[in-house]
């Protein structure tokens, strides 16, 4: 989930804005992205008084599409509320990041993994390189 920059702290609201898309890269892995609300894929009252937006539904893959792509990548789907890829081997599961751009943010999200494996998401990418992971700083969790 995403909260605008107008429910920031005065600290936070004087960075400096830097539009950026939030990428999510799968390697190998299984992640979910859903919000830490009362259900899964959900906000809370409070949450959404705040201004905070979901960035998954749990659903679809709506907002979301493939890096420098305007179609999701045919390894992406979403299975029992957890947006994931299930990629052949040895083959990328193409990287996927948000259709809209965000400029100063929180982003909350939680994971599943399969054993064995690693799945990362990198914010604040940009579409200006070859690679996602050339454009931004990534969170990485491996098992």
């Amino acid at each position: 989930m995403v909260e605008d920059a107008e429910n920031l702290s005065t600290k936070e609201n004087l960075m400096q804005p830097v539009l950026s898309t939030v990428a999510l890269v799968l390697l190998v892995s299984v992640p979910a992205l859903p919000v830490c609300a009362q259900d899964p894929n959900s906000l809370t009252p409070e949450e959404q008084q705040a201004g905070w937006r979901l960035l998954f539904d749990g659903k679809t893959t709506t907002g979301w599409r493939g890096y420098k792509s305007t179609a999701m990548p045919a390894s992406w789907r979403v299975e029992n509320g957890s947006l994931l890829s299930r990629r052949t081997r040895g083959e990328s599961s193409g990287d996927i990041i948000t259709v809209d751009e965000f400029a100063d943010f929180e982003l909350v999200w939680e994971w599943k993994m399969t054993a064995g494996n690693n799945s990362g998401v990198i914010y604040r990418a940009t579409e200006e390189k070859a690679n996602v992971w050339e454009t931004g700083p990534e969170y990485q969790i491996l098992d």
